[in-house]
Order: structure tokens, then C-alpha cells, then sequence
């Protein structure tokens, strides 16, 4: 540790030859000590972005904004800010004994929902297509994280004549949703069978990576081509409805 005890200078000499000597040591120990300070303060990085950064973008900002090397101190703190939301959304940095950067506080809190939205439908529709082909007929709603977030999708449906063959899936952006997390066959649902009555289908994608998502739900016939069975739903009190819901990892 820096020895910081100035009394070792001694009095003010008195013959100038020994002033100079004097100025000398008090600025030596000076600089010492402002140098000891210098490294045990914490560096502050702050990254401006929408997506939550990587530790990547962490360790490669600390190196631009310290001009220090990689792995970042438990003593730095490394700052988001969100442009598009205008406000600091979290504060991050390592611990001793790793170099991974965690969060360390969260504007986005775990297990809070981050962004919800719903859609509804209360008109009648007739079809025979495919589940694949009904989209635009169905409600759909879009979705922006900024952190890596649990996808909650839930779509209710009434069957009010028809069915039987019916199923229902979702579709993330151009992702068929079954297919992709459950091996789902592409022209089958999560769910079939359906005759007349009103079901709910829901599903959860465990790991969401940030973005902004279309969702829409897949609602029809089973199989690759159309059907000559009509199904007709909604109309009246059988509101078709869409939800999702992103929660904080």
C-alpha cells in the first residue's frame, strides 16, 4: 500500500538548495497518491443501444472508453442506455473470480412481465383453407423486447360449425411456432381435432432473444390442401382472441 504519511517530508528547510529537495518528495508522494486513487476507482462504461448488449459488446466498450485490456474489473460498472426508451436500463459488471459480465441491476427486473399485447376479432368467418393459409383472417398483434425475455402465447377460438379436422398454431414473424420448438409437422397444429366448441391454445417459448416480433395464430384445416368441410367461427360472443406476453428472464 502507498505510504501516505507526509510528516516523513519533515520541517521546512530553511537553505534553498533543500526547499528544491523538499518540493520534490512532496511532489512524488502527490502523484503517488493520485495515482492510487486513480486505480481503485471503478471505471464507468456506458453503451448506448437498443439491444441488451452481449459480453462481447461489454468487453470490447471497455477496451474503447478505458483503454484498459479485458477481463473488465469487478470494480467497473458498465451502463446501458436505451435509446429508443430514452432511459438507463441496467447496470452490469463482473464479480471476483470470473470474468463473466452478469446484471446487476435491471430496469427490466426478472420475472416482471416486459411487454404484453392483445388483439380481438368478433366477426364471423368461413373457411376451408389450410391453418397454414388463415392468417389474414385471425387477429395478430407485434411485440418489441429489449431483453432476453419468456414468450406466453395464448389464442381462443370458437368453432360454431364445421371442424373436426381443425387445429391451431402460431406463427413468429415467418416462423411456424410448433414446428420449430415441438417438430410439430409444418401442415399439422399444436393442438387438433377440434369440432364445434370454443378451445384455447397456448405455448411458451422458453428463451426469446430481443427484437421486435409479429405474432400470429395459425387456425384451420389439418393438412397440405384445402378441404371441402367449412369451418365458420367467431360472430357475436365467440370473440376470437390473441394474446402474448414477454417476461423478463
Amino acid at each position: 500500500m502507498a505510504n501516505f504519511d507526509f510528516s516523513a517530508l519533515g520541517q521546512w528547510p530553511d537553505d534553498c538548495s533543500r526547499q528544491q529537495l523538499f518540493m520534490l518528495n512532496l511532489q512524488n508522494k502527490l502523484n503517488t497518491m493520485v495515482n492510487s486513487v486513480n486505480s481503485a476507482s471503478a471505471d464507468v462504461v456506458l453503451l448506448s443501444q437498443t439491444g441488451e448488449p452481449t459480453q462481447g459488446q461489454w468487453e470490447t466498450a471497455y477496451t474503447a472508453q478505458t483503454g484498459k485490456s479485458i477481463p473488465v474489473p469487478p470494480s467497473a460498472q458498465l451502463i446501458w442506455f436505451n435509446p429508443t426508451t430514452n432511459e438507463i436500463a441496467g447496470v452490469y459488471g463482473t464479480f471476483t473470480g470470473t470474468s463473466t459480465i452478469y446484471k446487476r441491476g435491471m430496469r427490466y427486473g426478472s420475472g416482471i412481465i416486459h411487454a404484453q399485447q392483445s388483439a380481438n376479432d368478433v366477426n364471423s368467418r368461413t373457411s376451408n383453407r389450410t391453418l397454414q393459409e388463415n392468417y389474414s383472417l385471425l387477429p395478430s398483434v407485434t411485440i418489441t423486447t429489449y431483453v432476453q425475455c419468456i414468450l406466453n402465447l395464448e389464442f381462443s377460438v370458437s368453432i360454431t360449425s364445421g371442424g373436426a379436422n381443425a387445429g391451431i398454431d402460431f406463427l413468429l414473424n415467418t416462423t411456424k411456432v410448433g414446428t420449430q420448438y415441438s417438430l410439430v409437422p409444418p401442415y399439422d397444429g399444436i393442438v387438433t381435432g377440434l369440432g364445434v366448441g370454443r378451445y384455447t391454445c397456448r405455448y411458451t417459448i422458453d428463451s426469446l432473444p430481443a427484437g421486435t416480433y409479429l405474432i400470429r395464430p395459425l387456425f384451420g384445416v389439418i393438412g397440405s390442401v384445402y378441404s371441402g368441410t367449412n369451418i365458420v367461427w367467431g360472430g357475436g360472443s365467440n370473440v376470437t382472441r390473441l394474446y402474448a406476453e414477454a417476461i423478463v428472464k
